[in-house]
């Protein structure tokens, strides 16, 4: 890996200088609790990097060495003229005096280190530590899934995520009477929320986590004066805690919908027998008027029938009468008939006798005159 690689990949993935100092702006209570608990000022950060957390040490009065074995990364630290040492850092701890530091940490350290190398540091940081000196050590949570599954082992570096539980007991196995154990640098909005996303839960516990242990103090004090009340506020944000918001929000859900549904389902009881009053009360009803139409139906039908017989009745009647009209009608025209065939022979028996025949110049005459006279009288 060439020198500046690894400078190179910090700046793209962990970070600009300011967004860690910003970050690192967290521990301010504890710095402020640590220069009222010893009298000590010397610090050792170890694996320092550019040197963010060197500058807030040197800013608070500590007497601050920084350690790193990479020289790309140390050359930001030089420009800003910060004391480091390009060296191995067990190898610093070794040569460091007894109860001669008020801190040592380690940020993004361990996680790049073999777990026999970790063990030795915590026991070295216990041996150069002053009583009530701390050792600090931040690294990736990989109780976050998103850092524990993907993000973790996009750094080449890195030897094996370390569980919190797991350096936690490290440093008290290490001798540390006061050990807390604080997640860091999530994202305070979804630490504030009461109704997580899927997502949150996966990728949104806090993706780093610091070990802080005390080495016991001389009058026996474990630093629950000093640094408990401090630290009661900074726990971070759990697995476990996004996980349990995520089951109370569906949770809390399904009962609404699980009540909604025994208040659908009674409902429905309720709507099942009012249906079944209705139907009964409709089919009685349906009865009733089919009754009261049947017997409707029966009297109309009885009416009509007894209006054909009576037109059926007078119908005979007329036609009786009108046959015996028409048969009264035959006698008169045949009657008629009669008379008038008389008629017509007295008329042709009188055209052919003989006294017609010799008047009838005269009937000629006469005929003359009648004109003649008509036709003066007009005049």
């Amino acid at each position: 890996m060439t020198p500046d690689f690894y400078r190179a990949f910090e700046d793209r993935f962990r970070g600009s200088r300011d967004e860690i100092s910003a970050r690192l702006g967290q521990y301010q209570p504890l710095l402020d609790a640590l220069k009222t608990a010893v009298s000590s000022r010397g610090a050792l950060d170890l694996g320092c990097g550019r040197g963010e957390w060197l500058e807030a040490l040197d800013q608070n009065g500590f007497a601050v060495t920084g350690v790193d074995t990479d020289p790309g990364m140390l050359a930001a630290c030089h420009r800003l003229g910060l004391n480091v040492q390009q060296r191995d850092v067990l190898d610093v701890l070794r040569e460091t005096a007894d109860d001669s530091q008020a801190m040592v940490s380690a940020f993004h350290l361990v996680e790049h280190l073999p777990f026999e190398s970790v063990l030795e540091l915590i026991r070295q940081a216990h041996r150069v530590l002053a009583p009530g000196g701390l050792l600090l050590m931040e690294t990736p949570n990989s109780e976050n899934i998103g850092v524990g599954t993907w993000n973790f082992y996009l750094d080449p570096t890195h030897q094996r995520p370390l569980p919190h539980l797991l350096l936690s007991f490290a440093t008290e196995f290490s001798g540390f009477g006061f050990v807390r154990t604080l997640r860091v640098n999530h994202d305070t909005q979804v630490a504030e929320s009461r109704e997580p996303g899927l997502l949150d839960v996966l990728c949104r516990a806090s993706p780093d986590y610091a070990i802080i242990g005390m080495k016991s103090r001389a009058d026996g004090k474990d630093g629950q004066d000093i640094f408990a009340a401090m630290l009661a506020e900074a726990e971070g944000l759990s697995l476990e805690q996004l996980a349990r918001r995520y089951d109370d929000k569906y949770s809390g859900a399904i009962r609404t919908l699980d009540a909604e549904l025994y208040a659908l389902r009674a409902q429905f009881d309720t709507f099942q027998e009012v249906e079944a009053k209705l139907l009964s009360q409709f089919s009685n009803e349906t009865n009733m008027v089919c009754d009261l139409s049947l017997e409707r139906f029966l009297k109309a039908r009885q009416t009509v029938a007894d209006r054909i017989d009576k037109l059926e009745r007078a119908s005979d009647s007329e036609f009786k009468r009108l046959n015996e009209l028409t048969s009264q009608l035959h006698e008169a025209v045949a009657s008629m008939r009669g008379e008038a065939a008389g008629l017509l022979q007295q008329l042709a028996d009188m055209r052919n006798s003989t006294s017609w025949r010799i008047t009838k110049p005269l009937r000629l005459v006469i005929s003359v005159i009648k004109r003649v006279f008509k036709r003066n009288g007009s005049h």
